[in-house]
């Protein structure tokens, strides 16, 4: 029987005070809270450097280790299905959310005071990004590097897709030798990100500073 954790070596609880401590910061000092995004801007950066490799390699990792791509063509629609059924779901719970709590109602915003053509030139980009034609074309990257220094999620998974069948095929005599390597990285990368995961806090503490110090 493995013996219970305390409650200081779990993350989650650190992340919850800092979070507090950032809230307090932000409604104590609001001028100096507001210097702290810079702590968050680096963590995201490091967090979307990371997940790149990762989300490249795992799913390079999961059709390299599939006995024959009938049995990835079944995974791929049930996986489809369900990311299509869980994303809905989250976006109803969101809604809900949002008019249940009125999130956002007491922010000191001034509707006036927004650019209408900046908001405009966000619409745009929305609505023109959710054409089929324009996913696909979203989707093949102009250079494999730049989507790993951008975080270009989509285009990561389609490299990772294109590469798994390429080696599926062509990698058969050393396909062992080449999961194992490949697994390896894998784990160095997730043994990064577990380390890179306790720097949360700060990033917590930062994200509600500067949330409470700029909009109160």
């Amino acid at each position: 029987m493995h013996a219970q954790k305390n409650w200081y070596t779990r993350l989650w609880v650190w992340v919850v005070i800092f979070m507090l401590a950032g809230i307090i910061a932000g409604l104590i000092g609001p001028n100096l809270a507001k210097t702290t995004k810079p702590v968050l801007d680096i963590f995201i950066a490091i967090i979307k450097v990371l997940i790149g490799p990762i989300v490249f390699f795992t799913v390079l990792n999961g059709i390299l280790g599939m006995g024959n791509l009938k049995s990835l063509g079944s995974i791929g629609i049930k996986s489809f299905i369900y990311f299509e059924c869980m994303s809905t779901i989250a976006l109803v719970i969101g809604l809900l959310a949002g008019y249940l709590f009125k999130t956002g109602a007491h922010l000191n915003l001034s509707v006036s005071a927004m650019n209408p053509e900046l908001i405009a030139q966000y619409v745009n980009h929305a609505q023109d990004s959710t054409s089929l034609m324009q996913i696909l074309k979203y989707a093949l990257p102009t250079h494999p590097i730049n989507a790993f220094i951008h975080g270009n999620t989509l285009q990561i998974l389609f490299m990772a897709v294109i590469s798994g069948f390429i080696l599926f095929y062509a990698a058969k005599p050393w396909q062992a030798t080449l999961i194992n390597r490949l697994h390896m990285i894998q784990g160095w990368l997730f043994t990064i990100l577990s380390y890179v995961m306790w720097l949360s806090p700060f990033a917590a503490f930062a994200a509600m500073a500067f949330m409470v110090g700029q909009f109160g």
